[in-house]
């Protein structure tokens, strides 16, 4: 009985913590990284978004990556807002009508296997505007992940400092699939 138990308990001490994560990052500075080990227990998209919080509407099964930006009240609201832009389009031009200030990230996603370490995707991208907020966060997308089960390291690293969210908290989330 005792091996039985131990056998159980060892077995949900899998490595690496399960989405929802986030984590802070300073999007202020160029070439700041965040870096984090991910358990993927179920095959998904995974979405990588940058967020101001808020729930982004994303693909059927996709873990969704985001910057969150979280505030307080609704002054610090505002100043998030003006930073971080809006959501409205212009329809002729398919442009966002403010975009706010840019972001420019690199994501490596790597499979940690038991010989080391290998590249799955590396991605740039560069977010603008916002994908969704409500009375406590904005957000913006990063980008949809399809990752199978298993153990990874996503580092995700500012190449161009965005001084203007010096002020800002953001948060890098990597967040389960919305399931409809």
């Amino acid at each position: 009985m005792v091996v039985l138990f131990c056998f159980m308990a060892c077995a949900g001490d899998a490595p690496g913590p399960k989405p929802p994560i986030e984590l802070p990052f300073a999007v202020h500075q160029e070439g700041a990284t965040v870096s984090t080990e991910v358990r993927i227990v179920k095959k998904f998209p995974y979405e990588l978004s940058i967020a101001f919080p808020w729930i982004v509407k994303s693909e059927r099964y996709s873990y969704r990556f985001e910057l969150t930006f979280p505030f307080s009240n609704n002054e610090e609201r505002d100043r998030v807002e003006k930073v971080v832009g809006g959501h409205e389009w212009n329809m002729r031009t398919g442009n966002l009508t403010n975009p706010g200030v840019p972001i420019q990230v690199k994501v490596i996603v790597r499979v940690i296997e038991p010989m080391g370490e290998r590249i799955l995707e590396e991605r740039e991208v560069t977010t603008k505007g916002v994908q969704a907020g409500n009375p406590e966060h904005l957000k913006r997308r990063i980008g949809f992940f399809e990752l199978p089960p298993g153990l990874y390291r996503v580092t995700v690293t500012n190449l161009k400092g965005a001084t203007e969210f010096s002020s800002v908290r953001v948060l890098l989330g990597i967040y389960n699939p919305r399931i409809f």
